[in-house]
């Protein structure tokens, strides 16, 4: 399979048809025959140009009379994916690049494949003439061109955070993100499994933070990989597991579980319970509840029960229900921009203001399903101040029979020595530039 073609049906499905990247990408590696090293140029072709689309953009309409903005849709992606070879790949030579950019106009941009050809040997000849924005001439634009961030996004995180730190948080969101399985011992034993990944070869690291936690680096390829075809671990950020730790869940407990699809905080929760107990993991997309069922079934986890359900919607049926209720409210997604880079695109500023009204309402239908001494948490993948104190601030406002919980003293296992990662209110907020995990938040609240 030609790597490049399958990196231009993928960024097709992302940038014109709002496919998230793993899932676009995943599938195209699944089905296609890919050797190893055409599995790593495709994967760097995909996340590589999404990261990069528009810095890419700046670079091609310097040597371009058509701005990238008004080309048809085919001729600016194999631009852009020829520039991005360019300007980042300097394994690959120029011939080879124009080459296969030629290939790729024959079937997807004929009728461009002049004009691309002379846009991208154009930028090979004269690459080091591009008038890059410069940090002290305009901050806001040199971040938004050499991180790839529009600019109202740029200006947006500014507003709440130093320039240094907004840099510092910019450039780690567009690096690799590390490989996390969560343990399952209602399968294997973590000694067990460290054993076997180590026999295939990969190397691992244990944290004190949370035991079932496994840094992985050296895995190629999670298709067919048997650790977690038969259910002995789970992939899953080791911010995302914070959630389920803080809320504490006990075997025997009753848990409502909001917003719980793709299901790594569900079937979590499941295993700190030792598969005792009931789950109800409610969702609003039925595939995304079969997904919880599958790694339920994988994973050896009963307890889940899933249910198509919104958390707009409230349920008088579960009215003061349950032990512990867990919001994994849907956000921005700022957090998680280093695993779904698209997401800086696809936000848009008006859509921020509707979002923390939906993660408002969503936080105060869940309230009501908590029994009297009973746990609610609140978390997020974002870092946008106002999708998290801002939310849960103006719930306590309104809800004063729910008494925050300072997280920093419930800490066990080495966290409260993270630099600044729990803040002045007792919350978690964390961020890929400082605590190498993704940029996730989550507050905990008491029922009196």
């Amino acid at each position: 399979m030609n790597p490049r073609k399958g990196a231009y049906r993928v960024l097709s499905k992302v940038l014109y048809k709002e496919t998230y990247s793993n899932i676009a990408l995943n599938e195209e590696i699944q089905k296609g025959d890919y050797e190893d090293k055409d599995s790593n140029l495709l994967t760097e072709l995909v996340y590589g140009t999404i990261e990069k689309l528009l810095t890419l953009n700046f670079g091609i309409d310097h040597f371009s009379k058509m701005k990238t903005k008004k080309m048809d849709e085919a001729t600016r992606l194999i631009l852009q994916m020829g520039a991005y070879q360019i300007l980042f790949l300097d394994r690959i030579p120029d011939f080879a690049i124009a080459n296969e950019a030629g290939k790729l106009a024959n079937v997807y941009a004929k009728r461009s494949k002049g004009f691309i050809n002379g846009v991208l040997r154009n930028m090979m000849r004269r690459k080091e003439e591009i008038p890059w924005p410069k940090k002290e001439e305009n901050f806001v634009e040199y971040l938004s061109v050499n991180y790839s961030y529009p600019t109202w996004l740029v200006e947006e995180l500014l507003t709440y955070y130093p320039k240094e730190f907004t840099e510092g948080f910019l450039r780690a969101s567009g690096e690799p993100p590390p490989l996390y399985f969560r343990v399952n011992p209602l399968k294997i034993q973590k000694e067990e499994v460290l054993k076997v990944l180590k026999e295939q070869g990969l190397e691992v690291e244990t944290t004190d933070l949370l035991f079932e936690a496994v840094k992985v680096k050296g895995l190629k390829n999670i298709t067919g990989f048997q650790p977690l075809k038969e259910g002995w671990v789970h992939i899953q950020d080791i911010s995302s597991m914070l959630a389920a730790k803080f809320l504490d869940p006990k075997p025997g407990e009753k848990i409502i579980d909001i917003c719980s699809a793709p299901g790594g905080k569900t079937t979590h929760m499941a295993q700190l319970m030792e598969n005792k107990g009931k789950i109800i993991a409610r969702d609003i997309f039925p595939h995304k509840l079969r997904l919880i069922e599958e790694h339920s079934r994988r994973l050896g986890i009963s307890i889940i029960e899933t249910q198509e359900f919104s958390g707009e919607n409230l349920d008088e049926g579960s009215l003061g229900e349950a032990d512990r209720v867990l919001v994994d409210a849907p956000c921005s997604g700022l957090g998680v921009i280093r695993r779904k880079p698209e997401i800086k695109y696809r936000i848009q500023k008006e859509s921020l203001k509707s979002l923390q009204n939906l993660q408002l309402a969503i936080l105060e239908n869940a309230a009501k399903y908590v029994k009297p001494g009973g746990v609610l948490l609140y978390s997020t993948c974002t870092i946008h101040p106002l999708e998290n104190h801002g939310v849960t601030e103006s719930f306590l406002q309104k809800h004063q029979e729910f008494i925050p919980v300072d997280l920093k003293e419930e800490s066990k296992g080495g966290l409260e020595n993270f630099p600044d990662i729990f803040t002045a209110w007792g919350e978690l907020a964390s961020f890929p530039q400082i605590h190498e995990m993704d940029g996730f938040y989550i507050r905990k609240f008491r029922k009196q």
